[in-house]
């Protein structure tokens, strides 16, 4: 009985135990993010970053593409999202078992960089200041976009997989769409 018991704790502990072995717990933000965490991350014990360099870093060591996900604090389609799609069992279970998911906060303003970090970007003609600003500016810059949601399946050196999806309310759409990105992880990573 003592066996069987041991066994069902290693199961359920092994997840969280391989990640924070091979150093890819998430660190950054999750302080100052969990507070605004979805129920449907929490309840399914959805491991999320909130840094997109701590993000590929996990890919790189996890062999596992990045779900790239710009949301906000205060945007309805991001919890429509969450609430109506990321709920679904096929999607959860994908966001869990197959991608690093990266959840890139555009209003953490309260969450200021080191001065180090700080910078004037010319792209965005403001200094950047908050964790906001950089998620803001990295979405502008890089993904050339600027709204929320967005998604983006990317390699651990940043190279997008698959490109742009926005808010899509259709479970199967956005099953396809992970799909399509671990395809071309799979493809590219073999």
């Amino acid at each position: 009985m003592k066996e069987i018991l041991l066994a069902l704790l290693m199961l359920l502990w092994l997840p969280l135990y391989s990640q924070t072995v091979k150093g890819t717990k998430p660190v950054k933000y999750v302080q100052q993010i969990n507070q605004y965490l979805p129920k449907v991350q929490t309840d399914n014990e959805l491991v999320t970053y909130f840094d997109y360099d701590e993000a590929l870093a996990a890919s790189k060591i996890l062999k596992k593409p990045v779900l790239v996900y710009f949301t906000g604090i205060n945007v309805v389609n991001c919890r429509k999202m969450e609430s109506n799609v990321w709920s679904k069992a096929e999607v959860m279970n994908r966001l869990k078992k197959d991608f690093v998911v990266a959840s890139l906060y555009c209003d953490l303003d309260r969450v200021q960089l080191t001065k180090k970090q700080q910078h004037y970007s010319a792209a965005l003609k403001k200094k950047i200041i908050t964790v906001a600003d950089r998620v803001e500016e990295l979405q502008e810059v890089k993904y050339k976009s600027d709204t929320q949601p967005s998604y983006y399946v990317v390699d651990e050196t940043g190279k997008t997989l698959s490109g742009w999806l926005g808010y899509e309310p259709d479970a199967k759409k956005f099953v396809e769409y992970l799909d399509i990105g671990k395809a071309k992880y799979k493809k590219t990573h073999p």
